[in-house]
């Protein structure tokens, strides 16, 4: 995949959405984020449907687009330059109005993570309970509330692979669900950074544009170099969700851990570039505060925070970029309990066999048994 530039069935289809969100939900942004927190717009709903908003990753065979992850992740950064979608653990996405619940419950006897196992379960089942739509400060068009379980059966046939399995499913899922949340993120700020190049483009101040002072003009250049980092990151980690199994979790990680934080720079920078207006819920007329309230919830979902990222990608930063030795100093197995202890290999100019942190911190002593060129200046650690 050329990520400098969509294929042309992507491209066309990114238009699509790209008008959709312009006369269909622009409009009416700052109605729809103004609505009570429990009301939902089916219509709205409908008319993503007809465009194919709601399986864009199906295989055409299934009646779906067939644009697989690089077309949902594409579709989502659209539609976050307006509006997104939203969901975390604590409040279930969509629980008013769906159907079915993907459900990861621990059988009994098998405690933790590991022990979780995969159900699908439906809404309308007894015992099943739909919580108080929670009144949310961003993605108020996703409704968000608990489910309460109380005795509900769930027959075998809808258990999701094996017992046990639940905690492999939802990390092969959630791995790739990540580039696509990172389009949303993606989306978001691009819809700030276009909010601040029209701000700067027509404010003038000291009788010139806004945006040809130089230092607005630093701000705006580092706002858009993000947005297409950000972009190339999202469209290489979906592409390769979609191409390779089980997905991977270094691309989708580091996708949405960047966007997300490109997110809330990138909104706080336009915020500040548009001054006191900036201020005004109805600058620019598309609710500017919500462009800095809804980055910072995309930091839950598929994270849960983009910080926990950082600790599977250790594992694979390991085996990407090893820790490779200084060719003449090997760790010494006798002295590992000693930190800062080191060895010379036999193929090292020199007959002296280590140096303690003290005088390798200060250069190691001169003696007629080391080789005068490296005598007082060798540097490092064990």
């Amino acid at each position: 995949m050329n990520f400098d530039s969509l294929p042309d069935e992507l491209e066309k289809f990114r238009n699509q959405v790209f008008e959709f969100v312009q006369e269909s939900i622009a409009p009416r942004v700052l109605e729809l984020d103004a609505a009570p927190a429990d009301g939902f717009d089916w219509e709205l709903v409908e008319q993503g449907h007809a465009l194919g908003l709601t399986r864009v990753a199906i295989p055409r065979d299934f009646g779906g687009l067939g644009l697989g992850m690089p077309g949902t992740a594409v579709a989502l950064e659209e539609m976050a330059s307006v509006c997104a979608v939203n969901g975390r653990k604590r409040f279930i996405t969509n629980t008013q109005v769906a159907r079915f619940a993907s459900v990861f419950a621990n059988m009994e006897g098998t405690p933790g993570a590991t022990g979780l196992t995969s159900f699908m379960v439906t809404l309308d089942s007894p015992g099943v309970t739909r919580g108080p739509v929670a009144d949310k400060m961003g993605y108020r068009l996703c409704l968000g509330s608990e489910l309460i379980f109380e005795d509900v059966r769930v027959p075998v046939e809808n258990r999701v692979g094996a017992e046990g399995d639940g905690m492999r499913i939802n990390m092969a899922q959630s791995n790739m669900a990540r580039a696509a949340v990172a389009g949303i993120s993606t989306g978001v700020a691009r819809g700030a950074l276009e909010m601040a190049l029209n701000g700067c483009g027509t404010r003038v101040q000291g009788g010139r544009q806004l945006q040809h002072h130089q230092f607005t003009a630093a701000k705006l250049a580092e706002m858009t170099a993000k947005v297409d980092a950000s972009r190339l990151l999202y469209l290489k980690a979906a592409h390769k969700a979609d191409n390779e199994l089980p997905a991977p979790q270094y691309e989708p990680a580091v996708a949405k851990l960047f966007a997300d934080r490109t997110a809330i720079e990138v909104a706080d920078l336009a915020m500040s570039l548009a001054g006191a207006r900036g201020y005004l819920r109805s600058f620019d007329g598309k609710a500017a505060e919500g462009r800095l309230r809804r980055p910072y919830l995309r930091r839950h979902p598929r994270g849960p925070r983009s910080r926990d990222h950082r600790v599977p990608l250790l594992g694979e930063l390991s085996e990407r970029h090893p820790r490779r030795a200084h060719p003449h100093i090997r760790q010494d197995p006798a002295q590992r309990s000693r930190p800062g202890r080191a060895l010379l290999t036999d193929d090292t100019p020199t007959k002296w066999s280590a140096c303690t942190p003290a005088l390798i911190s200060g250069g190691c002593p001169t003696s007629s048994s080391v080789n005068p060129s490296i005598s007082g200046t060798t540097t490092g650690t064990g």
